[in-house]
This record gives C-alpha cells, sequence and structure tokens, in this order.
C-alpha cells in the first residue's frame, strides 16, 4: 500500500489511514506571509498527532517542541530558541479564532 510522511512525526505510514489536507490557494499565501518558503499540495497526519493536534494543551506544547527543535537544528543556542518559540507559540495563538465565540 501506498505510504505517506506525517508532517508532524515524520513517520511513515498508510496512506488511507492519514488526514490528509489539501491547502486552498488562499491558504498557501497565508502560509507564504507567516513565513512558510513553500507551502506544500497536500499536508499528511497519522491519527496519534492528529490527536494530539485536537487537544489544544498538547497541540501548543507540541508546535513549541518542533520549533525549539528546529531551531537548535540550524545552529541557534537553546535560549534564544526557546524564546523565539514561545513568540511563535504566542502569534499562533493570537491569531487562532477563540471557539467560546
Amino acid at each position: 500500500m501506498p505510504s505517506l510522511t506525517c508532517a508532524v512525526c515524520r513517520q511513515p505510514r498508510d496512506e488511507t489511514t492519514m488526514l490528509i489536507i489539501e491547502p486552498t490557494e488562499q491558504e498557501k499565501a497565508t502560509m507564504k506571509r507567516m513565513g512558510e518558503d513553500a507551502p506544500l499540495a497536500k499536508y499528511a497526519y497519522c491519527r496519534p498527532c492528529v490527536r494530539l493536534l485536537s487537544t489544544p494543551m498538547t497541540a501548543v506544547a507540541l508546535m513549541k517542541g518542533v520549533a525549539i527543535l528546529q531551531a537548535r537544528g540550524r545552529g541557534t543556542d537553546l535560549e534564544t530558541a526557546e524564546k523565539t518559540a514561545g513568540q511563535f507559540v504566542n502569534k499562533v495563538i493570537s491569531k487562532t479564532p477563540s471557539r467560546a465565540s
């Protein structure tokens, strides 16, 4: 069976078990404005990661952790990586519509 790589955990999974999101052109333009160099045509997410991302508290922690890992992988010192990741998460939260409405 064809497999795809999860956009979060980077594990290959059976395509039939993945949540696949295909951003619209408008969403891709927004992604570029937020710093994404080349948005993909589709993003695949495995079930365990979808569960994590569906819970706000775990989603925020996961996004922050991924941002820190990416920054550290580019040679950024830990203090700067943590500060930048915190700013990123705060920006995402500020742009996320509230469910309370």
